[in-house]
């Protein structure tokens, strides 16, 4: 399948009509739904529901697959939402397609089981109407289920940042124990980017197989504008069965392991992109760190995956850089593993399946992709 839909369901690129014809919005939402369909209504109309007037932005679905209700629906959205279907393997290739097509100042994502707040574009509005200097913003965000209930208890396994923080040219240092506590680099959801500054981006972006959200995040790091760390929870995340780890299997048939060595693949894109763009120590440092951490992991997941003395130096002063007691319990396990392979990944192994049982309790309702 490789085919581009537009807003009347033809096979044609998206060509400016309606809302474009009226005037250049301002801001452009590219909801993504990668092989799923299921929340993909809930998202769109959460852009549709927003508070600032329709004018002021665009919504581009990027979809990967066809399909007879969801597809007459979106085609009676035209003119504000313009569709496209189009067969992109990576995951990465979406963020990519979604800033060429984007005619906004401002580029938003939103993956297809999520939501935006009501407040959220006008929110996004005036912080980057009001500091030309930023050139991108991670804002907060809550749990809910699949049914759409709010998870509150969610926040002790990811908890939020209570005030926000701006990075970059003319702002503060990145602070790297209070970014991983955090985790400022992720859920592309709540990410939002200047469309000039992900566009000089998109030929690596278009290489990602994983972690597009950790890649956008350090990218921006190294785009010489303000990152923005934001307080406000403008988006609804949404923890069900596609979203949760599955069940650590055998390791030769693990899927967890199978997950890390396309998020190593992505390692090494992003430490490619960032070789284009010399300086940038903050970017270089969060890349290298999650590095190291997403090699140690597939050390302990996968008996054929390798690990140096250089690495596990790095993982410890990673550890040391970061204040994260987890990352000193995987520098020990690599040393386990050192000595007892099979034991240390099965020990490992089950550590990691314990803990994503226990975050998983957080969400009583599941639902299928």
């Amino acid at each position: 399948m490789t085919s581009n839909v537009n807003d009347s369901g033809s096979a044609a690129e998206p060509k400016p009509s309606g809302l474009a014809a009226a005037g250049r919005p301002y801001m452009s939402v590219v909801v993504m739904a990668y092989r799923r369909r299921t929340f993909l209504r809930g998202a769109v109309q959460s852009v549709l529901d927003q508070t600032i007037s329709p004018t002021e932005y665009e919504v581009i679905v990027i979809k990967d697959f066809v399909d007879p209700e969801i597809d007459p629906w979106l085609a009676g959205l035209a003119p504000t939402v313009r569709t496209v279907t189009e067969d992109l393997p990576l995951v990465g290739q979406m963020l990519a397609r979604g800033l060429e097509l984007a005619r906004g100042e401002v580029t938003c994502f939103l993956d297809d089981d999520d939501r935006f707040s009501p407040e959220k574009l006008a929110g996004l509005e005036a912080i980057f109407r009001s500091d030309p200097t930023v050139g991108f913003v991670r804002n907060a965000y809550e749990a809910i289920d699949a049914d759409g209930r709010r998870l509150p208890v969610w926040n002790r396994f990811r908890p939020q940042a209570p005030t926000s923080v701006t990075w970059g040219p003319g702002h503060s240092r990145v602070s790297y124990p209070w970014l991983y506590h955090f985790g400022a680099y992720v859920n592309v959801s709540s990410m939002t980017i200047r469309t000039r500054v992900g566009r000089r981006w998109i030929s690596w972006l278009s290489r990602v197989p994983a972690s597009q959200d950790v890649v956008l995040f350090v990218l921006a790091l190294a785009s010489d504008v303000g990152v923005r760390v934001g307080a406000s929870p403008w988006t609804q995340y949404r923890v069900h069965a596609s979203t949760s780890h599955p069940a650590i299997e055998s390791v030769d048939g693990n899927p967890d392991a199978r997950d890390f060595r396309r998020a190593f693949a992505t390692t090494e894109i992003l430490r490619a992109a960032l070789a284009s763009a010399p300086g940038h120590s903050d970017a270089r440092a969060v890349s290298e760190m999650w590095r190291v951490e997403t090699t140690a992991v597939l050390f302990l997941l996968d008996p054929s995956a390798a690990f140096s003395l250089a690495d596990w130096l790095r993982l410890g002063r990673s550890a040391l850089r970061r204040r994260q007691s987890y990352l000193v319990t995987m520098w020990l396990y690599c040393v386990y593993r050192r000595v007892d392979p099979r034991a240390a990944s099965r020990a490992y192994q089950a550590r990691r399946q314990r803990e994503l049982k226990r975050t998983a309790a957080a969400a009583p309702s599941t639902a299928r992709p």
